[in-house]
């Protein structure tokens, strides 16, 4: 995955796929193209054909070089905003097309981290993990507030890993000259 990670590098270098910028302040700026996570992968560009094809050859190139192949079948074109000529670029590539909210790795995407029954199946899934031998070794406080950190945990990743507030984070103006990090913050500590 390495590799690929680098041939995406080169793509964006190229000035053939575009990510987004994310940062600009004393720390500098960061292009996001691409997001591995083990065997998947996210991908961020934008809605140019030409773009879309690129990234075609580069995963036909990918697939030549490694000798893995693709899964067309989970693999999905997912628009964020408004995508006039979304099933042309989902042709391209050749996959489905899913739309916003969906589950990406178990974790609700693009809907409202705030409503409280998108939780439930995260907490009920823990909930399992609990029970048994591990919940003999923790008190009731204990459980309480080991649910209570993992919450969290979920409520900052279903923040960074939300593509609605991805596009959120392209179009800012007023945090411009601070950190990423900083930006986070803020915006954890407001929905907290």
């Amino acid at each position: 995955m390495e590799a690929f990670s680098r041939m995406f590098g080169r793509v964006v270098e190229h000035g053939r796929l575009e990510g987004f910028m994310v940062g600009g302040g004393s720390g500098g700026s960061v292009c996001i193209s691409h997001l591995l996570f083990a065997d998947d992968t996210l991908v961020l560009c934008g809605v140019d054909v030409s773009q879309f094809r690129s990234l075609k050859c580069l995963l036909l190139c990918f697939e030549a070089v490694s000798g893995l192949r693709i899964n067309l079948t989970k693999s999905k074109v997912i628009p964020i905003g408004r995508v006039d000529n979304v099933q042309e670029l989902a042709g391209i590539l050749e996959y489905g097309l899913s739309l916003l909210p969906l589950r990406y790795l178990g974790l609700p995407l693009g809907a409202s981290f705030k409503c409280i029954h998108i939780w439930d199946g995260i907490i009920e899934r823990m909930e399992r993990r609990l029970a048994g031998w591990k919940r003999m070794y923790l008190s009731k406080g204990g459980r309480l507030l080991s649910l209570n950190l993992l919450l969290r945990a979920f409520q900052f990743i279903s923040l960074l890993y939300s593509l609605s507030r991805l596009q959120w984070l392209i179009g800012w103006k007023r945090f411009r000259g601070i950190s990423f990090g900083a930006a986070m913050r803020m915006c954890i500590n407001s929905t907290l």
